[in-house]
């Protein structure tokens, strides 16, 4: 709807509406703060949405398929992009909307996978029925709950593949034509080990069952 113009904040409130009693929650306290969030978030997409950065609107929710060489090995990369944009220039800058309740660093963004790989679907010619040729203007992430200034959400941008090809001297890393390409090739190398071995990370120090974990004696999960 916001993409064909028929969103505004009066019908995203009616649409609110029509589906919130659906929703499951706990108690209606909780019920009446998600719903006050969520009031606050389509307001901070609409003031995005009107100033945003002027670019061509390719389309929402764009389905993708591509093939690419990684190691002698062919990889289909699969998905869907919130928000496909064509910049004055002709290339293509990809939009994911967030919702979730804590936002990365700058460092994270630029190593995040996900709109990594939709850089690297760009640079493979995913789209190429809508824009022959283009290539990726890089990636944004905006956060919807959280506020920036002036009602707009924090937007976090991820350069594109030409700027940043290399994220560290590693390499391994230098061995490949850009750090996505590293990162495929190593999810491909353990699905194809099937090996799946407990790894540490952040979200360790909330996980429920971290005593128990593989990760801690070296097993496999």
């Amino acid at each position: 709807r916001a993409a064909t113009g028929e969103l505004s904040a009066h019908s995203a409130e009616g649409l609110l509406d029509e589906i919130w009693a659906d929703i499951p929650f706990a108690a209606a306290w909780l019920s009446a703060s998600e719903r006050a969030d969520a009031d606050a978030a389509v307001a901070r997409f609409l003031a995005w949405q009107a100033g945003h950065e002027h670019a061509d609107l390719v389309g929402v929710e764009v389905p993708f398929a591509v093939r690419i060489d990684i190691d002698g090995a062919v990889v289909t990369l699969r998905g869907s992009v919130d928000r496909l944009e064509r910049t004055a220039g002709g290339d293509l800058r990809v939009i994911d909307f967030k919702t979730g309740r804590s936002t990365p660093t700058k460092d994270e963004v630029a190593r995040m996978p996900q709109i990594g790989v939709y850089q690297l679907a760009i640079e493979a010619g995913a789209f190429d029925d809508v824009a022959p040729g283009a290539a990726s203007a890089g990636a944004s992430l905006v956060y919807l709950r959280h506020d920036d200034n002036e009602g707009w959400p924090k937007e976090f941008r991820q350069p594109s593949l030409t700027e940043a090809p290399h994220l560290t001297d590693d390499a391994d890393e230098l061995a490949y034509p850009t750090w996505v390409h590293q990162r495929v090739a190593q999810a491909h190398a353990v699905l194809a080990s099937g090996r799946f071995d407990a790894r540490p990370g952040p979200v360790c120090r909330h996980c429920p069952v971290a005593s128990s974990c593989p990760a801690r004696s070296g097993q496999v999960m």
